[in-house]
């Protein structure tokens, strides 16, 4: 379980977080969502380590985190290195963990499809590729956590299936995922879950959303005209 416990976050004297308090169970779906400058990714930075809080505590399993040793995550653009090769790139980033070897990043990468491509530089990989392989580096250490901050950006329909598969499966192993994303039907499709942040400020939550009949309305009604945060 991940819980989060009055985070804030202040950048040049404009509140981005305000006291925002979230619990996210394992093998728990939760979809984030807001507008553009709701604070999403600000807030997913914070629980990856990325970006300090100026206070507030995140925990996982009640132990306060100070590290990505169980996290795995995809936040914004990939600072993969444009003359390695795929795998090349992941083996170097698996450095990063102590459970990763080159046998499970060439599992992940089969699991992805993306076995025949993995000599291939990263430059030439098509959008799609590089959002698999990005993909393919938050899952490889088998996280208790997984943030994944849309996903779904740049990638087919097919690619799209794959992923939802795949993060259903690991919520079914006991991994508690946060996802967020514009197209709210189709988090809707898989999510368990849902946060809605609106200026910083978590502003509804739903931990059934089989119980709900039209979260899109639910999200209109709960967010402002405009965001404020970055």
């Amino acid at each position: 379980m991940i819980s989060l416990n009055n985070i804030n976050k202040t950048i040049k004297k404009k509140p981005i977080l305000s006291n925002v308090c979230m619990n996210i169970g394992n093998g728990e779906i939760c979809a984030l969502l807001g507008l553009n400058g709701a604070g999403k990714s600000t807030l997913m930075k914070v629980i990856c380590n990325l970006c300090k809080q100026d206070s507030g505590v995140v925990y996982i399993d009640n132990v306060e985190k100070l590290d990505n040793k169980n996290v795995g995550f995809m936040i914004n653009a990939p600072a993969f290195y444009n003359e390695l090769s795929l795998i090349e790139n992941l083996y170097l980033f698996s450095k990063l963990y102590d459970n990763v070897t080159l046998p499970v990043i060439k599992d992940t990468l089969e699991l992805l499809g993306l076995s025949s491509q993995s000599t291939k530089k990263y430059k030439y990989l098509s959008t799609g590729m590089k959002q698999r392989m990005y993909f393919a580096f938050a899952i490889m250490c088998n996280p208790k956590l997984l943030i994944l901050d849309e996903p779904f950006s740049g990638i087919d329909p097919l690619s799209i299936v794959l992923f939802k598969n795949i993060i259903k499966q690991m919520a079914s192993n006991g991994c508690c995922i946060l996802v967020s994303g514009h197209d709210i039907r189709e988090l809707e499709s898989f999510c368990t879950s849902v946060y809605i942040l609106d200026k910083g400020k978590i502003v509804y939550e739903n931990k059934d959303l089989t119980s709900i009949e039209n979260l899109e309305q639910i999200f209109i009604d709960n967010v402002s005209s405009s965001g404020d945060a970055q």
